[in-house]
């Protein structure tokens, strides 16, 4: 899974984890006025991919119980801090809690419905539930709303349910048809 965080000011929020550090923040000027970029402000972008199918070790899995007592702690006090629910739902699914995870993306799909990297993340999150006609239904609307990172789409474990999918061979056939660029 990945994700990106915009501030609407220039503030950056920084937490100590346990475990080694995914995250890189980058502080941008916000531009004012008409034709603003989408892009400006300040952006977390993952360092890595992390997959959930590696084992964790007990000091791992300590670390995240802890992380994730301490972002659910944060959530209760800020239900619409975007990040904080970012990192959560990345934590619920690298403990294999995958219920909660798809919960914690359904919230961030229903306070950022535009971001295609929130519905590509929840479109993960429900391929690893089993649910594929929505795991479909939020890939296409991550594609659409423009993610494009169509190399992480075919191998990303979190999406390997999906992929076996038939309709998955199709919409893929309807992409590369529409000359998307593929790399």
């Amino acid at each position: 899974m990945f994700g990106r965080w915009e501030s609407q000011n220039e503030s950056v929020v920084w937490w100590w984890t346990a475990r080694q550090t995914r995250y890189t923040f980058k502080k941008t000027q916000r531009p004012t006025g008409a034709g603003v970029a989408h892009d400006a402000g300040v952006k977390v972008a993952m360092l890595n991919k992390t997959s959930t199918k590696r084992k964790l070790t007990r000091k791992e899995q300590r670390d995240l119980d802890i992380e994730i007592g301490f972002m659910e702690g944060v959530i209760q006090r800020d239900e619409k801090f975007i990040e904080a629910w970012r990192v959560l739902s990345e934590d619920y699914a690298r403990r294999g809690k995958f219920t909660e995870c798809l919960q914690a993306d359904e919230q961030l799909a229903r306070m950022a419905p535009d971001d295609p990297a929130v519905l590509y993340n929840l479109a993960c999150s429900y391929s690893l539930a089993k649910q594929l006609d929505q795991s479909m239904g939020a890939l296409s609307r991550a594609i659409s709303r423009g993610f494009d990172d169509f190399k992480w789409l075919l191998k990303d474990p979190d999406l390997g349910n999906l992929r076996k999918d038939p309709t998955f061979k199709k919409v893929w056939v309807k992409i590369n048809s529409s000359k998307t660029k593929v790399v």
